[in-house]
């Protein structure tokens, strides 16, 4: 099927047909569409609810509910913690959409191995400071290593205002690359 076709229903519960139950089947997929997944990510989300489903076992003497309560409640759950994830996902891609560095993994990638977002930050920040020229990047890492904008003012025997300036140009260059939140975090740091 071509990414950008619909699929119904009817086709989400036929390509199921066997694995398990229908009724459980349906279930899966009913909820999937009522909770208002995107339909591109029906598929998936219904590959991932079928191996969870096929592996569920109902134990009428811990459960004090029906079976299809019971699965209906885990199953809605589970998408809904997978919508959020989802959101999280689109939350994360706009935000690091700008960086264009040859060395920078996608996304997804980096979801595929495991990294975390603290980690595919950190990267962010390697990938922004190389880019930055070899002045500007001289500045960055004596700020990254906790000098003052005075402290280095004197050890590159320039004014003040002269590494102000170039501090305001390293900021412009993160916010044209995307990471803005590294600048109101270090605001907030320093303010309080």
């Amino acid at each position: 099927m071509a990414l950008n076709e619909s699929i119904t229903l009817e086709e989400l519960v036929r390509n199921y047909e066997g694995c398990c139950e229908l009724w459980k089947i349906k279930l899966a997929a009913s909820s999937i569409i009522e909770l208002g997944i995107p339909p591109q990510d029906w598929e998936d989300l219904m590959q991932e609810m079928m191996l969870w489903v096929a592996s569920f076992r109902y134990n009428p003497q811990i459960h004090t509910v029906s079976e299809s309560t019971v699965l209906g409640t885990r199953i809605r759950s589970r998408i809904q913690n997978r919508k959020r994830a989802f959101g999280r996902q689109a939350q994360f891609d706009r935000r690091y959409h700008n960086l264009s560095h040859p060395l920078t993994y996608t996304v997804d990638m980096l979801h595929m191995i495991g990294e975390s977002p603290r980690h595919t930050l950190c990267r962010a920040v390697r990938a922004a400071v190389a880019q930055l020229k070899n002045s500007l990047r001289r500045i960055c890492w004596m700020l990254m290593n906790g000098m003052t904008l005075r402290a280095i003012a004197r050890k590159l025997e320039v004014r003040f205002s002269e590494v102000f300036c170039r501090m305001q140009q390293i900021r412009r260059q993160f916010v044209d690359m995307g990471l803005e939140e590294i600048i109101e975090w270090r605001r907030k740091m320093f303010r309080a």
